[in-house]
């Protein structure tokens, strides 16, 4: 339903500064159970630093949970799943990734993970789905949002999915330096 309502423009948006960091740390807080249950472990690497997009809080809120609870999903007992932010002041961009040790997904299947109702053969009937997540994630960070999704993997080594979004302004490092020197 969300899918469509952004393909016909009538979707709801309400853009504000939010920091990725705080958001990505409220998703893992909410999916520890669920990858303890799996056997997976999260790894969280979400240091202070300046990060906050103009973006809806909930859709990327929705991004997060649908990148994180995959990684989880197409796992195995005793992986892991680490995501880190990365601020690039030079592109004014901030970059989530999120790496598993999972199963990975074929060369072939890769360009059309983010195809609406796409599953890789490698997956399709080890676990349940709709494949329309990683549809939704690119429509909000891509259609919405003026950001990029991305994804590598390889085949029994694991995959990253990951998104850049524009920093919410430009942070100038040599203007704060010379102002914290005055």
């Amino acid at each position: 339903l969300n899918i469509s309502r952004m393909e016909s423009g009538l979707f709801r948006i309400n853009k504000q500064p939010v920091s990725l960091a705080v958001l990505v740390e409220e998703q893992l807080q909410m999916l520890r159970s669920y990858a303890e249950d799996r056997h997976v472990q999260i790894i969280g690497r979400t240091p202070i630093i300046f990060d906050q997009v103009n973006a809806d809080r909930d859709m990327m809120s929705q991004v997060i949970v649908n990148l994180l609870s995959n990684a989880i999903k197409y796992n195995h007992p005793g992986g892991s799943v680490c995501v880190s932010i990365d601020v690039d002041e030079a592109q004014a961009l901030v970059r989530v990734k999120v790496e598993d040790t999972g199963v990975g997904i074929p060369p072939e299947d890769l360009e059309q993970v983010f195809d609406k109702f796409y599953r890789s053969s490698l997956n399709e009937n080890k676990v349940e789905g709709s494949g329309l997540g990683l549809n939704l994630v690119k429509q909000i960070v891509e259609k919405l949002h003026g950001g990029r999704v991305f994804a590598q993997s390889q085949v029994g080594s694991g995959s990253v999915f990951g998104f850049e979004l524009p920093l919410a302004v430009k942070h100038d490092l040599k203007k704060s330096y010379s102002a914290l020197q005055d």
